[in-house]
């Protein structure tokens, strides 16, 4: 190729470069105006879910909170811890329960009566205490309103089903049971 002829490609080519990078910027400025003017209608549908990321790093503990404000007295209005064989309260752990307000029922072992309550009785209810911790076969009962009868409980005066209940307590092992509960029960009243 001859010099004359190289000089007018190399300046052809450097022309070329200028026009082409004012025609490339021309462009890319029309294609992001076009862009912006219809960006609403440029949507295509929606890519399939992306795979959850790793766990980030466990955060620092939060500051201790203030002390809560203390909670209101418990609901129960009475409560008593009697022994289901002789009926005898136990009076350093009740509470609005006197002894002459309860009974063993007499010839039905397991059974103790409450009567002549000072309060209308809604709900009871009663556990037995665990004897040498065995507690799992030992179940209580509970009779409240006026199906709380049972044989050989005293009635209240006058004769009311309001202030009544009675605790039938059960021993369902096949060691020492099946058999009347005669250790400790405690009792709540509501």
């Amino acid at each position: 190729m001859s010099p004359a002829k190289k000089k007018h490609q190399s300046s052809c080519t450097a022309r070329t470069k200028a026009l082409c990078s004012e025609l490339r910027a021309a462009v890319d400025a029309e294609l992001q105006s076009y862009v912006a003017a219809h960006r609403a209608t440029l949507v295509g549908p929606q890519g399939s879910q992306g795979q959850p990321g790793i766990q980030g790093a466990q955060g620092q503990p939060g500051i201790q909170g203030a002390p809560g404000s203390m909670g209101s007295a418990g609901t129960a209005v009475a409560y008593a811890r009697v022994s289901v064989g002789s009926g005898t309260v136990a009076l350093a752990y009740s509470k609005n329960i006197s002894q002459s307000q309860v009974a063993a029922a007499k010839s039905n072992p397991g059974v103790v009566c409450f009567h002549d309550l000072g309060f209308k009785v809604k709900n009871v209810v009663a556990s037995p205490v665990a004897v040498y911790g065995l507690a799992e076969d030992n179940r209580a009962y509970v009779s409240v309103g006026p199906n709380a009868v049972a044989a050989g409980c005293p009635s209240s005066t006058p004769a009311s089903f309001e202030n009544v209940a009675f605790v039938s307590a059960y021993d369902a092992s096949l060691i020492t049971g099946p058999g009347p509960f005669t250790s400790d029960i405690n009792v709540w009243f509501e």
